[in-house]
C-alpha cells in the first residue's frame, strides 16, 4: 500500500451499529444510524464526515498560523450540516458550514492566513472537488 493511501476496516455488530477500525495502535469507534433504522447511540456517517471536516480545516488553520510565526492559543470549530433530500428522494449532504475561532496573538497578521487556510484543507477540497469512488461487493453464504 502506498504511504499516501490508508485502510479502514469496518465491522457490523448488529442492526445498524458498526466496528470502525482505522489503523493499529488507534482505539477502535463506534457508529450506527438514527432512528427508526438504528439506535443512534453513536455518529453516523454524515457526522463524522462532519468531524473529518472540521478536524481538516482547524489543522490548516493551525499550520498556516504556526508557519506564519503566529501564537494560536485555543481553537474551537463549530459546523453545521444540513441534510435533505434530492430529485430522487434519497437523502443528501447537501451544505457544510463552518465556524472557527481562533485565539491568536496577532489578528491583523492572521488575516492572509484566514484568506488561503482552506486551500490546505485535504478533506475540504476534495469534497468540493468531487471524490472518485469505486464500490465492490462481493457476497458470501454465511
Amino acid at each position: 500500500m502506498k504511504e499516501t493511501e490508508f485502510k479502514v476496516e469496518i465491522e457490523r455488530l448488529e442492526g445498524y451499529d458498526f466496528k470502525v477500525s482505522i489503523r493499529d495502535g488507534l482505539d477502535a469507534f463506534l457508529m450506527s444510524e438514527p432512528a427508526p433504522l438504528g439506535t443512534g447511540e453513536h455518529p453516523n456517517g454524515g457526522h463524522v464526515l462532519g468531524a473529518a471536516l472540521g478536524h481538516c480545516m482547524c489543522s490548516a488553520l493551525i499550520f498556516c498560523l504556526e508557519k506564519a510565526r503566529i501564537d494560536v492559543g485555543s481553537l474551537k470549530a463549530e459546523l453545521w450540516t444540513k441534510m435533505e433530500r434530492n430529485d430522487e428522494g434519497h437523502m443528501r449532504l447537501t451544505r457544510v458550514r463552518a465556524k472557527l475561532y481562533p485565539a491568536v496573538d496577532d489578528v491583523a497578521k492572521a488575516k492572509r492566513c484566514i484568506d488561503i487556510y482552506e486551500d490546505y484543507c485535504i478533506v475540504t477540497q476534495s469534497i468540493r472537488q468531487g471524490i472518485d469512488v469505486e464500490a465492490e461487493v462481493i457476497p458470501s453464504e454465511p
